[in-house]
């Protein structure tokens, strides 16, 4: 629905407005397909760890930075294998 792809459009680009540092680059590219929209958001911050990909869309799953910016850390303060 439109309100949901809002959102989470929304949250993407927020997100890699957020952890891209200073003087990086934020893209967002939207193209028509014969089926409907590809939005599509990058960015040259850190990147997502491979083994938590599967869960961006979960409710409540958040990573964060360590203190320096420089590797994930569960919100519980477990750091993420690099």
């Amino acid at each position: 629905d439109a309100s949901r792809c809002q959102r989470n459009f929304g949250n993407l680009a927020s997100n890699a407005i957020k952890y891209t540092r200073a003087g990086g680059h934020v893209r967002v590219m939207a193209r028509a397909r014969p089926d409907g929209w590809t939005l599509t958001v990058s960015d040259d911050g850190p990147g997502i760890p491979d083994e938590s990909l599967d869960r961006v869309f979960d409710p409540f799953f958040r990573l964060e930075r360590d203190d320096k910016g420089r590797r994930w850390m569960r919100k519980s303060g477990e750091p993420i294998k690099e």
